[in-house]
C-alpha cells in the first residue's frame, strides 16, 4: 500500500464511537458546504438544505435570533456534529439489538 492512501476496509478497524466521530466530521463539512454555497452564491434555498442541515437547525431554534453571527454558526456545528454522530450511535444500536 502507497503512503497516504487510504482504503474503505480501513473504517471496519475503528470502534463505533471512532466512526461516530467521523461522521459527526461529515456532518459539520456538509453544513459548512451548504452554508458557504448559500451564502455566497445562490440566494435561494438549495435543495436538501432542510433535511442534511435539521439537527444544526433544531439547536438553533432552542436560542433566541440576539445571538451573534458567530455564536450561532458556533451552535449550527456542534449541533450538527451531535445530531450525525448521535445518529450513527443509535443506528448502530438499533442494528445490534433489535434486527438480532
Amino acid at each position: 500500500m502507497i503512503k497516504g492512501t487510504f482504503k474503505i476496509t480501513e473504517l471496519t478497524r475503528l470502534s463505533h464511537y471512532q466512526l461516530a466521530t467521523i461522521i459527526g466530521i461529515f456532518g459539520i463539512i456538509i453544513a459548512l458546504l451548504f452554508h458557504l454555497i448559500h451564502f455566497y452564491f445562490v440566494d435561494l434555498s438549495l435543495f436538501g438544505y432542510r433535511v442534511l442541515l435539521a439537527p444544526g437547525m433544531f439547536v438553533l431554534s432552542l436560542f433566541t435570533e440576539e445571538l451573534s453571527y458567530k455564536i450561532k454558526m458556533l451552535l449550527m456545528l456542534s449541533g450538527q456534529f451531535m445530531g450525525y454522530a448521535a445518529g450513527y450511535i443509535v443506528f448502530v444500536w438499533i442494528q445490534n439489538n433489535i434486527a438480532d
